[in-house]
């Protein structure tokens, strides 16, 4: 529910919200600073204390970032999705479904990757099943 009630809130505003809870969140109380350092040197042991902390907080203020835009979805429409979620060649995709070929798709880690899993079913009429790997 409350999820909805913030989707309605100008975009903006979600993210002011978004700054304003990783402030608290990560930089005053430390929720899993010490994991998230951990895995930012061991990614990258030649960087300095200083960059580890760097990383760190951006990592920090990007994950709440990404929560807020996964409250978006509760307004989006198709239209929103097809504005943000490219599928390059979808036609020969379609084609290959139509033809009872099972498709793979594989996309990076980048920006909101929670979007297309919850996007791509939706933005090609069909249905979908997603499942991943852990490092």
């Amino acid at each position: 529910m409350i999820f909805r009630i913030i989707a309605v809130l100008p975009t903006w505003l979600v993210y002011v919200i978004a700054d304003f809870l990783w402030f608290w969140v990560f930089k005053v109380f430390g929720y899993r600073r010490k994991v998230i350092e951990g895995n930012v040197r061991s990614c990258f042991p030649e960087l300095s204390k200083a960059e580890v902390s760097r990383i760190s907080n951006e990592f920090g203020r990007q994950f709440l970032h990404v929560l807020a835009e996964a409250v978006f979805a509760y307004r989006f429409k198709i239209d929103d999705w097809q504005e943000r979620i490219l599928i390059e060649d979808a036609r020969k995709l379609k084609e290959y479904l139509k033809n009872n070929q099972t498709v793979l798709l594989a996309y990076g880690h980048m920006t909101n990757w929670e979007w297309p899993l919850v996007s791509i079913g939706s933005i090609l009429n069909i249905e979908t099943e997603f499942f991943y790997k852990p490092m």
